[in-house]
């Protein structure tokens, strides 16, 4: 079972995830951006940003564990794009090695 299957009726929203492709002499680039189902929560989480350094995040992007991101990568949702503090992954509770969901803080 997948994130996206247990926690249907919450994966109402959609986000928009465009690969990081480079960054070049005229700024950075991305690869075509896939929409992906996602819940999202707006509560404010002190967390460790990918440079190590405290921060605080006051929304979460809930993605399946299918989904490939980075922290390079441009996030849009509600024609916004988002940046990116830190990327977590949920692991399944009977198979701690599998990655069951994605959580983007912003």
């Amino acid at each position: 079972m997948t994130f996206v299957d247990g926690f249907k009726d919450e994966m109402a929203q959609s986000v928009t995830i465009s690969p990081y492709a480079s960054g070049g002499l005229y700024g950075p680039s991305w690869g075509s951006g896939v929409a992906h189902a996602c819940a999202v929560q707006h509560k404010i989480k002190n967390i460790i940003d990918k440079n190590g350094t405290a921060a605080v995040s006051s929304m979460q992007i809930y993605l399946d564990g299918a989904v490939t991101v980075g922290s390079m990568d441009k996030v849009v949702y509600g024609g916004i794009t988002l940046v990116v503090l830190a990327i977590g992954k949920d692991y399944d509770i009977e198979n701690p090695s599998e990655v069951y969901g994605l959580v983007i803080y912003t």
